[in-house]
């Protein structure tokens, strides 16, 4: 039986921070130290910790001034705060569909999405792998419309040397206690621009609901001395069973980018090879089963936001004034429904042995299947 690294992982020096923080404070001396040291880590000159990874969603898009009647363009392959931040401001979620070999938004589907009510593009680094930033600023530069980067996944991602922090109008992370930079929960807003910060800074003025508490300020500002080392980690961990997976029958990685000079791997992300498994009388589904009675436990990933019950329901349409379109998109069926599988990230903390484990259970999985 498998057994991952235990997440997070915390010692003393978590302790003493969260010792020398004022629970009673709200935007205090440890939120300031730790918006600070994000800072420098990532190069965005203005940084707003807050309450979690939706909320600081729910603050770009009001502070863009979105609201009913807009339309705003994102993947369906994410987490439902994607969608739900957009709807509560009463705009219109409008979904593109996903490119094939890396499960991140098209750039080529968003655009023939746009509208002359489209106020904004939220665009998802899905497993913590940076999408196409230049043809989405591109895209956000042609047509007047802003980039939102929903990073919730990618802390310390970095596309072309640069931060996936300093891209867009805005960037957005999550601190979720299964998150790469975890504090149990929170949420993380950079940008570069002096007045949207201005204007962030003024709705939390107004509502200082959404700040995030000293204390998981503090907690953040210890995991993030780690950080570094543990995307090292990661990263070698990936590249170790990608290149013992390229061959395999069984599953592929996913395409590689080199403009992609730091993934966050949050995920490790792989896509059965749906045909080959069909033509020896299987499917993604054994694959799961069996790889879980092994004891590696596989995920399927996500559902497709549009075949959501939630996303789909007369609430939703309440809140936007109108019926999001719920027709399915064939890259995203695929994603979800025949190929995508996920391990999550404390497994890329595994020791050399532990991988080995990893490869030799898909081994013996495909030996099984194409014996």
């Amino acid at each position: 039986m498998f057994n991952p690294p235990a997440w997070p992982v915390m010692d003393a020096s978590d302790l003493q921070l969260i010792l020398e923080a004022d629970p009673r404070a709200l935007r205090g001396p440890m939120s300031r130290r730790f918006a600070k040291a994000f800072s420098d880590f990532t190069q965005a000159p203005y940084v707003i910790p807050v309450a979690n990874g939706t909320v600081s969603l729910e603050l770009i898009l009001k502070a863009l001034g979105i609201g009913p009647g807009d339309e705003v363009i994102l993947p369906p392959y994410t987490f439902i705060a994607t969608f739900s931040s957009i709807a509560y401001t009463g705009a219109l979620p409008v979904f593109a569909d996903i490119e094939p070999d890396t499960y991140n938004l098209s750039p080529l589907q968003t655009e023939e999405k746009i509208t002359d009510h489209t106020r904004a593009i939220v665009a998802v680094a899905v497993a913590g792998r940076p999408f196409d930033l230049d043809a989405f600023e591109a895209l956000s530069q042609q047509y007047g419309i802003p980039l939102i980067v929903d990073a919730a996944q990618a802390v310390g991602a970095e596309f072309c040397g640069r931060s996936i922090a300093s891209y867009g109008a805005a960037a957005s992370f999550s601190c979720q206690n299964t998150k790469n930079l975890t504090s149990g929960e929170g949420g993380i807003i950079t940008t570069k621009d002096p007045v949207l910060y201005e204007k962030l800074q003024s709705l939390l003025d107004q509502e200082p609901g959404p700040c995030l508490g000293e204390v998981p300020c503090a907690l953040l500002l210890s995991q993030l001395s780690r950080l570094p080392a543990q995307m090292e980690k990661r990263s070698a961990a990936a590249d170790y069973l990608n290149a013992h997976l390229a061959d395999s029958h069984l599953v592929r990685p996913l395409d590689r980018d080199e403009r992609i000079t730091r993934d966050a791997h949050h995920l490790y992300v792989l896509r059965t090879r749906t045909e080959e498994l069909a033509a020896a009388g299987f499917s993604r589904e054994d694959l799961l089963k069996d790889a879980h009675q092994m004891g590696l436990p596989l995920l399927a990933g996500y559902q497709p936001l549009y075949a959501l019950p939630s996303v789909r329901s007369e609430m939703t349409r309440r809140l936007t004034g109108r019926q999001t379109d719920l027709t399915p998109l064939p890259v995203c069926e695929k994603a979800s429904y025949q190929e995508g599988l996920w391990l999550e990230q404390f497994f890329l903390l595994s020791e050399i042995k532990e991988l080995d484990e990893i490869l030799e259970i898909f081994g013996t999985l495909e030996r099984r299947y194409f014996s």
